[in-house]
Protein backbone atom coordinates (compact mmCIF):
# COMPACT_ATOMS: atom_id res chain seq x y z
CA UNK A 1 0.00 0.00 0.00
CA UNK A 2 2.94 2.39 1.13
CA UNK A 3 4.69 1.47 -2.68
CA UNK A 4 1.11 2.78 -4.40
CA UNK A 5 0.72 5.68 -2.47
CA UNK A 6 4.09 7.27 -2.95
CA UNK A 7 3.81 6.00 -6.99
CA UNK A 8 0.64 7.92 -7.20
CA UNK A 9 2.27 10.91 -5.52
CA UNK A 10 5.27 10.92 -7.57
CA UNK A 11 3.02 10.65 -11.07
CA UNK A 12 0.62 13.41 -9.86
CA UNK A 13 4.01 15.70 -8.92
CA UNK A 14 5.64 14.66 -12.60
CA UNK A 15 2.16 16.35 -14.20
CA UNK A 16 3.75 19.29 -14.43
CA UNK A 17 7.09 21.12 -15.30
CA UNK A 18 10.18 19.40 -17.64
CA UNK A 19 8.28 15.76 -16.95
CA UNK A 20 4.78 16.80 -18.41
CA UNK A 21 5.49 15.28 -21.27
CA UNK A 22 6.79 11.79 -20.25
CA UNK A 23 3.98 11.97 -17.60
CA UNK A 24 1.16 11.87 -20.48
CA UNK A 25 3.20 9.31 -22.38
CA UNK A 26 3.31 6.93 -19.28
CA UNK A 27 -0.16 7.71 -18.56
CA UNK A 28 -1.24 6.70 -21.80
CA UNK A 29 1.22 3.50 -22.19
CA UNK A 30 -0.58 2.22 -18.74
CA UNK A 31 -3.99 2.95 -20.63
CA UNK A 32 -3.57 0.97 -23.19
CA UNK A 33 -1.71 -1.66 -21.48
CA UNK A 34 -4.34 -2.21 -19.44
CA UNK A 35 -6.91 -2.06 -21.72
CA UNK A 36 -4.93 -4.79 -23.69
CA UNK A 37 -4.31 -7.50 -20.99
CA UNK A 38 -8.42 -6.61 -20.48
CA UNK A 39 -9.40 -7.58 -23.69
CA UNK A 40 -7.18 -10.77 -23.89
CA UNK A 41 -8.46 -11.98 -20.97
CA UNK A 42 -11.61 -11.43 -21.99
CA UNK A 43 -10.57 -13.40 -25.37
CA UNK A 44 -9.60 -16.31 -23.13
CA UNK A 45 -12.47 -16.48 -20.73
CA UNK A 46 -14.98 -15.33 -23.71
CA UNK A 47 -13.52 -16.79 -27.04
CA UNK A 48 -13.38 -14.44 -30.01
CA UNK A 49 -9.93 -14.14 -32.20
CA UNK A 50 -11.24 -10.36 -32.99
CA UNK A 51 -10.91 -9.40 -29.06
CA UNK A 52 -7.66 -11.00 -28.86
CA UNK A 53 -6.26 -9.48 -31.95
CA UNK A 54 -7.38 -5.97 -30.47
CA UNK A 55 -6.00 -7.36 -27.27
CA UNK A 56 -2.71 -7.37 -28.84
CA UNK A 57 -2.68 -4.03 -30.63
CA UNK A 58 -3.57 -2.17 -27.48
CA UNK A 59 -0.62 -3.67 -25.42
CA UNK A 60 1.78 -2.74 -28.78
CA UNK A 61 0.49 0.96 -28.93
CA UNK A 62 0.49 0.78 -25.03
CA UNK A 63 4.26 -0.22 -25.58
CA UNK A 64 4.82 2.49 -28.09
CA UNK A 65 4.02 5.24 -25.47
CA UNK A 66 6.11 3.68 -22.86
CA UNK A 67 8.77 3.62 -25.39
CA UNK A 68 8.12 7.68 -26.24
CA UNK A 69 8.05 8.08 -22.00
CA UNK A 70 11.53 6.77 -21.70
CA UNK A 71 13.31 8.73 -24.92
CA UNK A 72 11.64 11.95 -23.28
CA UNK A 73 12.89 11.11 -19.55
CA UNK A 74 16.24 10.44 -21.23
CA UNK A 75 16.47 13.83 -22.70
CA UNK A 76 15.21 15.33 -19.67
CA UNK A 77 17.79 14.07 -17.35
CA UNK A 78 20.76 14.34 -20.47
CA UNK A 79 19.98 18.34 -20.38
CA UNK A 80 19.92 18.52 -16.52
CA UNK A 81 23.14 16.85 -16.54
CA UNK A 82 24.99 19.32 -18.94
CA UNK A 83 23.27 21.99 -16.96
CA UNK A 84 24.82 20.90 -14.00
CA UNK A 85 28.24 20.61 -16.03
CA UNK A 86 27.59 23.78 -17.99
CA UNK A 87 27.05 25.51 -14.43
CA UNK A 88 30.69 24.45 -13.20
CA UNK A 89 32.10 25.47 -15.90
CA UNK A 90 31.11 28.40 -16.10
CA UNK A 91 31.75 29.07 -12.05
CA UNK A 92 35.23 28.11 -12.18
CA UNK A 93 35.48 30.39 -15.76
CA UNK A 94 33.95 33.51 -13.35
CA UNK A 95 36.63 32.29 -10.49
CA UNK A 96 39.58 32.72 -12.93
CA UNK A 97 41.57 36.23 -12.27
CA UNK A 98 42.00 38.66 -15.48
CA UNK A 99 45.49 39.57 -15.93
CA UNK A 100 46.67 42.98 -15.72
CA UNK A 101 49.88 42.67 -17.53
CA UNK A 102 50.39 45.31 -20.18
CA UNK A 103 50.87 43.80 -23.85
CA UNK A 104 51.40 44.79 -26.96
CA UNK A 105 48.70 43.83 -29.66
CA UNK A 106 48.69 44.42 -33.48
CA UNK A 107 47.15 47.56 -32.87
CA UNK A 108 49.21 49.02 -29.54
CA UNK A 109 51.43 51.29 -31.64
CA UNK A 110 47.81 52.87 -33.73
CA UNK A 111 46.74 55.89 -31.91
CA UNK A 112 43.19 56.83 -31.39
CA UNK A 113 44.09 59.96 -33.56
CA UNK A 114 44.99 57.49 -36.25
CA UNK A 115 42.14 55.53 -36.07
CA UNK A 116 39.22 57.76 -35.86
CA UNK A 117 41.17 61.56 -36.78
CA UNK A 118 39.72 62.61 -33.68
CA UNK A 119 39.48 61.91 -29.98
CA UNK A 120 36.21 59.18 -30.14
CA UNK A 121 34.11 57.74 -28.34
CA UNK A 122 34.77 55.53 -25.19
CA UNK A 123 33.40 52.42 -24.19
CA UNK A 124 31.02 53.19 -21.34
CA UNK A 125 29.34 51.71 -18.55
CA UNK A 126 25.66 52.86 -16.90
CA UNK A 127 23.69 50.25 -19.18
CA UNK A 128 24.62 51.38 -22.30
CA UNK A 129 23.76 49.75 -25.51
CA UNK A 130 26.10 50.81 -28.19
CA UNK A 131 25.94 49.13 -31.78
CA UNK A 132 28.90 49.71 -34.23
CA UNK A 133 28.03 49.18 -37.69
CA UNK A 134 31.42 48.76 -39.93
CA UNK A 135 32.78 48.13 -43.37
CA UNK A 136 34.51 45.09 -43.37
CA UNK A 137 37.34 46.36 -44.86
CA UNK A 138 37.44 49.21 -43.21
CA UNK A 139 40.11 48.52 -40.29
CA UNK A 140 37.36 48.65 -37.71
CA UNK A 141 39.38 46.44 -35.44
CA UNK A 142 42.07 49.13 -35.34
CA UNK A 143 39.59 51.33 -33.54
CA UNK A 144 37.63 48.72 -31.23
CA UNK A 145 40.83 47.44 -29.86
CA UNK A 146 42.04 51.15 -28.92
CA UNK A 147 38.78 51.69 -26.75
CA UNK A 148 38.90 48.34 -25.38
CA UNK A 149 42.84 49.55 -24.25
CA UNK A 150 41.49 52.77 -22.72
CA UNK A 151 38.33 50.86 -21.10
CA UNK A 152 41.32 48.55 -19.24
CA UNK A 153 43.23 51.25 -18.44
CA UNK A 154 40.64 53.32 -16.46
CA UNK A 155 40.27 50.00 -14.77
CA UNK A 156 37.33 48.87 -16.51
CA UNK A 157 36.68 45.02 -16.78
CA UNK A 158 35.92 44.31 -20.27
CA UNK A 159 34.60 40.69 -21.59
CA UNK A 160 34.77 39.93 -25.42
CA UNK A 161 32.71 37.23 -26.99
CA UNK A 162 34.50 36.80 -30.89
CA UNK A 163 35.32 34.06 -32.84
CA UNK A 164 38.38 31.95 -32.52
CA UNK A 165 41.54 33.63 -34.61
CA UNK A 166 39.67 36.85 -34.84
CA UNK A 167 41.66 39.71 -35.47
CA UNK A 168 40.52 40.89 -31.45
CA UNK A 169 40.98 37.40 -30.27
CA UNK A 170 44.39 38.16 -29.76
CA UNK A 171 44.09 41.36 -27.16
CA UNK A 172 44.80 40.54 -23.63
CA UNK A 173 43.30 41.50 -20.11
CA UNK A 174 39.94 40.62 -21.26
CA UNK A 175 37.47 37.87 -20.37
CA UNK A 176 37.45 36.06 -23.68
CA UNK A 177 34.60 33.99 -24.50
CA UNK A 178 35.43 32.25 -28.08
CA UNK A 179 31.75 31.29 -30.36
CA UNK A 180 32.41 28.33 -31.96
CA UNK A 181 30.95 26.07 -34.95
CA UNK A 182 32.73 23.09 -33.39
CA UNK A 183 31.54 23.72 -29.88
CA UNK A 184 28.59 21.15 -29.09
CA UNK A 185 28.17 22.76 -25.48
CA UNK A 186 30.57 24.67 -23.50
CA UNK A 187 34.22 23.80 -22.01
CA UNK A 188 36.92 26.08 -20.40
CA UNK A 189 40.06 26.02 -22.17
CA UNK A 190 42.62 26.06 -18.62
CA UNK A 191 46.01 26.66 -20.95
CA UNK A 192 44.52 29.86 -21.87
CA UNK A 193 41.62 30.61 -19.14
CA UNK A 194 39.52 31.02 -22.13
CA UNK A 195 35.78 29.65 -22.61
CA UNK A 196 34.68 27.80 -25.61
CA UNK A 197 30.78 28.14 -26.28
CA UNK A 198 28.90 26.90 -29.23
CA UNK A 199 27.51 29.65 -31.80
CA UNK A 200 24.24 28.12 -32.41
CA UNK A 201 23.00 27.41 -28.82
CA UNK A 202 21.94 30.79 -27.38
CA UNK A 203 20.82 29.57 -23.88
CA UNK A 204 24.30 28.89 -23.22
CA UNK A 205 25.25 32.36 -25.07
CA UNK A 206 23.02 34.55 -22.54
CA UNK A 207 24.51 32.00 -19.58
CA UNK A 208 28.20 33.22 -20.69
CA UNK A 209 26.90 36.68 -20.68
CA UNK A 210 25.62 36.28 -17.23
CA UNK A 211 28.43 34.92 -15.40
CA UNK A 212 30.86 37.68 -16.91
CA UNK A 213 28.47 39.97 -16.19
CA UNK A 214 28.29 38.93 -12.30
CA UNK A 215 31.50 38.31 -12.23
CA UNK A 216 32.28 41.77 -13.32
CA UNK A 217 29.21 43.85 -12.41
CA UNK A 218 29.79 47.45 -14.57
CA UNK A 219 31.84 45.74 -16.97
CA UNK A 220 31.94 45.96 -20.31
CA UNK A 221 31.17 43.33 -22.91
CA UNK A 222 31.93 43.44 -26.55
CA UNK A 223 29.92 41.03 -28.67
CA UNK A 224 32.32 40.31 -32.29
CA UNK A 225 30.84 40.07 -33.91
CA UNK A 226 26.62 40.12 -33.88
CA UNK A 227 26.31 39.46 -38.31
CA UNK A 228 27.68 35.71 -37.30
CA UNK A 229 25.23 35.38 -34.17
CA UNK A 230 22.35 36.45 -36.25
CA UNK A 231 23.50 34.14 -39.84
CA UNK A 232 23.83 31.13 -37.43
CA UNK A 233 20.78 31.71 -35.05
CA UNK A 234 18.54 34.15 -37.15
CA UNK A 235 17.09 36.99 -37.26
CA UNK A 236 14.47 36.21 -34.54
CA UNK A 237 16.60 34.16 -32.02
CA UNK A 238 19.36 36.50 -32.11
CA UNK A 239 17.16 39.42 -31.58
CA UNK A 240 15.46 37.38 -28.32
CA UNK A 241 19.01 36.21 -27.20
CA UNK A 242 19.78 40.46 -26.81
CA UNK A 243 16.39 41.13 -25.17
CA UNK A 244 17.23 38.28 -22.48
CA UNK A 245 21.02 39.87 -22.03
CA UNK A 246 19.48 42.84 -21.80
CA UNK A 247 17.03 41.79 -18.57
CA UNK A 248 20.49 39.89 -17.28
CA UNK A 249 23.00 42.99 -17.68
CA UNK A 250 21.49 45.01 -15.06
CA UNK A 251 22.15 48.81 -14.45
CA UNK A 252 25.45 48.96 -14.64
CA UNK A 253 26.88 46.80 -16.98
CA UNK A 254 27.60 47.73 -20.89
CA UNK A 255 27.15 46.09 -24.11
CA UNK A 256 28.85 47.06 -27.40
CA UNK A 257 27.71 45.63 -30.42
CA UNK A 258 29.55 44.94 -33.66
CA UNK A 259 27.21 44.69 -36.78
CA UNK A 260 28.53 43.85 -40.46
CA UNK A 261 26.48 46.80 -42.35
CA UNK A 262 27.22 44.55 -45.52
CA UNK A 263 25.41 41.56 -44.49
CA UNK A 264 22.13 42.29 -43.42
CA UNK A 265 18.83 43.82 -45.22
CA UNK A 266 18.02 47.07 -43.98
CA UNK A 267 15.12 46.09 -41.68
CA UNK A 268 17.51 44.22 -39.49
CA UNK A 269 19.92 46.59 -39.47
CA UNK A 270 17.11 49.48 -38.37
CA UNK A 271 15.83 46.72 -35.31
CA UNK A 272 19.56 46.79 -34.46
CA UNK A 273 19.59 49.84 -34.37
CA UNK A 274 16.32 50.55 -32.39
CA UNK A 275 18.01 47.89 -29.98
CA UNK A 276 20.89 50.25 -29.32
CA UNK A 277 20.73 53.72 -27.71
CA UNK A 278 23.87 54.52 -29.31
CA UNK A 279 25.10 54.24 -32.77
CA UNK A 280 28.48 54.29 -34.55
CA UNK A 281 29.53 53.79 -37.80
CA UNK A 282 33.02 52.84 -38.90
CA UNK A 283 33.79 52.76 -42.81
CA UNK A 284 36.55 53.89 -45.32
CA UNK A 285 36.74 57.52 -43.82
CA UNK A 286 36.99 56.82 -40.23
CA UNK A 287 34.26 56.89 -37.35
CA UNK A 288 30.93 58.68 -37.45
CA UNK A 289 28.70 58.99 -34.65
CA UNK A 290 25.10 57.98 -35.81
CA UNK A 291 23.11 58.29 -32.13
CA UNK A 292 24.07 59.71 -29.32
CA UNK A 293 27.61 61.46 -29.13
CA UNK A 294 27.66 61.11 -25.13
CA UNK A 295 29.10 57.38 -25.12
Amino acid sequence: MGWAYYAIRLLALSRRGAFESSWRNIALGALATATGIALLTAATYVGGSFVGIAGSAMIAIGGAFMFLALVSQYSIWNRMLSSEDSKKVLESFAMRPVGRVVTKTPYQSQSQSQTTGAPGPTISGDGKKTLLEFDPVSGYEGYVAQMIREAISKGSAVALFTKPGSTLSGLKDVRMVFLSYSEQSIRLSQEEGTLWVSITNPSLILDAFATVTKADPGGRVVIDNLTDITLNLGFERAYDLLQRMNDVAGVRSSLFLLLNIKAHSGQVRAAFEGYGNAILRYDADGLHVQKDASL
